[in-house]
């Protein structure tokens, strides 16, 4: 075990489980806080990082937390981002915001994977993230639809447009991919994609989309894995009289 100032570090756990432990943690209203913060950590965990070199980085960094920091905890974060530059980032990201985004932007060409929760209104961010030169290193990618108000995935269909197309120059880096199956959108050949999972919001899966999904599997002539998540829950209710048609170019 190695101790830093207010908790235990365990080599042997994965840094990114300890990481989200601290930041799911939360005191009671009018309560004092039993554990330190996410910026916190990344603060008084920097000499760690530094002695182990394969040791990730992981970043957390929620849509209220970074802009709420006072002064010295987003100085620590800057502190802890420069002492770790040639280490490979895993960033977790619930919600993107401006200025989180260019807070880290000095730091994504270290960024082997990116995990982010999304609703509809990030598509404009998504996009400016996923198309960024920076991003040499990924190499993991996955990305998770959080439902807003104005959209019950039990009722309808996402709007169109909102899951971004992946650029070749991004796309030909990755090695393993989760998106949403909707409007799947695959611009070029990947051959490095070894691990793909597609996922589904309980919404609509009509016959001619396994059609543009058996398409976009073509691009991948590696795949190892494929994993499809969740049923499809309009299948049982769909007619089977007609055979799939491919789309129109």
């Amino acid at each position: 075990m190695v101790h830093n100032r207010l908790v235990p570090i365990n080599r042997s756990l994965p840094p990114e489980l300890l990481m989200g432990i601290f930041a799911l943690v939360r005191p009671e209203l009018g309560e004092e806080p039993t554990c330190p913060s996410t910026l916190l950590v990344c603060r008084y965990w920097r000499e760690l990082v530094l002695q182990i070199p394969q040791f990730r980085a992981n970043l957390i960094a929620r849509r209220t937390n970074l802009h709420e920091a006072t002064h010295s905890r987003r100085a620590a974060i800057r502190s802890a981002l420069a002492h770790t530059r040639e280490l490979a980032l895993t960033v977790f990201w619930v919600g993107l915001e401006g200025r989180a985004m260019k807070f880290f932007s000095l730091y994504l060409h270290n960024v082997v994977s990116i995990t982010v929760y999304v609703d509809f209104s990030d598509v404009t961010l998504l996009n400016q993230l996923l198309t960024d030169e920076r991003l040499s290193r990924l190499a993991g990618l996955s990305i998770n639809l959080i439902p807003n108000s104005t959209w019950s995935i039990d009722r309808q269909e996402p709007p169109t447009g909102w899951i971004p197309a992946l650029r070749s120059v991004t796309l030909s880096r990755l090695n393993t991919l989760k998106i949403p199956r909707i409007h799947l959108n695959v611009e070029a050949e990947s051959p490095s994609l070894r691990h793909l999972c597609l996922t589904t919001c309980a919404c609509h899966f009509r016959i001619q989309d396994s059609t543009r999904l058996l398409d976009a599997l073509a691009q991948f002539p590696n795949l190892a894995t494929l994993s499809l998540l969740h049923a499809l829950p309009s299948c049982a209710h769909a007619s089977l009289s007609d055979p799939p048609r491919r789309l129109s170019a």
